[in-house]
């Protein structure tokens, strides 16, 4: 056997990146849809994130558009990611995105959401490193996007 031959079809960014872009869509998809689907809906769940702030220093004009936008955000970005489109865009949004929700994590000292928020962050970035080298799994790709 050649260990010399090397398989140019498969390069080891790609699937890091189409590994890890999966992994994050499936977290804010299903994350999403189980806000939808839940007890009392969408407005269920928003009533539920809002609530938790009430007794907070956080502002409710603040506090009630961002629990609107959750559960719509996940579900799109997590589409958008898992079919590779607008990858990049998607990504910078996902981030920022987290980036909000560990926000909310340390005003309400939810200690035990703080490192998993930021292990998120951190896949991300991962994920757009990743996919800025090589994104060939993806929509963007079969599209011309770069």
């Amino acid at each position: 056997m050649n260990d010399n031959v090397k398989c140019e079809c498969m390069s080891t960014d790609a699937v890091a990146a189409l590994l890890l872009r999966w992994a994050i869509a499936f977290l804010l998809f299903f994350a999403g849809l189980n806000k939808f689907l839940g007890e009392g809906g969408v407005f269920g769940s928003i009533r539920m994130i809002s609530g938790g702030f009430k007794d907070t220093y956080l502002p409710m004009f603040l506090v009630l558009p961002f629990a609107y936008i959750i559960p719509f955000a996940e579900v799109v970005l997590g589409v958008l990611l898992f079919l590779g489109l607008m990858t990049r865009a998607s990504l910078l949004a996902s981030g920022l995105f987290m980036l909000g929700l560990q926000l909310g994590v340390l005003v309400l000292k939810n200690g035990d959401a703080i490192f998993p928020n930021t292990v998120y962050v951190a896949l991300i970035v991962g994920t757009l490193w990743f996919a800025s080298r090589d994104n060939r799994y993806s929509v963007d790709r079969l599209i011309g996007i770069r």
